[in-house]
């Protein structure tokens, strides 16, 4: 069940997601919630939360569209909740999107 809002005038979107998933052979909730926003000319900051069984992910920073809707540079941080501990790391990204 996704849902997107377009949020301050365009500048900035607000994506929700709830669904079901099969997952150690039971049925589990996924929920998801993220947030971006337009900062300067092609760049965009965002942040999200997704949540599965006992999982919980952290995951924002910052993406530079290198070409409109096409090429894109992400620099993120994300934390990684399990029922073991937290994990955390970075994420360097290149995106190339075919729309």
């Amino acid at each position: 069940m996704p849902l997107t809002v377009s949020l301050w005038e365009g500048d900035g979107l607000l994506h929700l997601n709830a669904g079901f998933t099969r997952l150690r052979e039971q049925r589990e909730w996924i929920t998801a919630a993220a947030l971006e926003r337009e900062v300067f000319k092609r760049t965009v900051l965002f942040g999200e939360i997704a949540h599965i069984g006992d999982s919980t992910l952290l995951h924002g920073g910052v993406r530079h569209w290198v070409k409109r809707e096409k090429l894109a540079v992400d620099l993120s941080l994300q934390r990684l909740h399990l029922g073991s501990g937290n994990h955390n790391g970075g994420v360097i990204g290149v995106s190339w999107y075919e729309l």
